[in-house]
């Protein structure tokens, strides 16, 4: 399912920490969406020095892969609401 507002995805895509769920769909969303288009290139320098500095920051076997968080939907919102 692709959250309320999709664009707060673009830096944990730009690290590779979404998990496979979001990974369905974020590419294509990114592909047709100009702000995220414009966010990611803006990320890209710092992923790059990121990466630079990855051997001297990640344990061995590289960093570990996290869940980036899940912005809340309208759906979960309303069922999270008290009645």
């Amino acid at each position: 399912m692709t959250p309320d507002n999709p664009h707060v995805y673009v830096g944990a895509y730009i690290l590779g920490v979404l998990d496979d769920e979001d990974l369905a769909w974020f590419p294509a969303h990114l592909a047709g969406c100009d702000l995220c288009e414009e966010l990611a290139t803006g990320l890209s320098p710092v992923e790059q020095m990121l990466a630079a500095l990855g051997p001297a920051i990640s344990p061995p076997g590289g960093p570990p892969r996290r869940k980036a968080p899940r912005a809340p939907t309208s759906q979960s919102t309303r069922e999270a609401a008290p009645k």
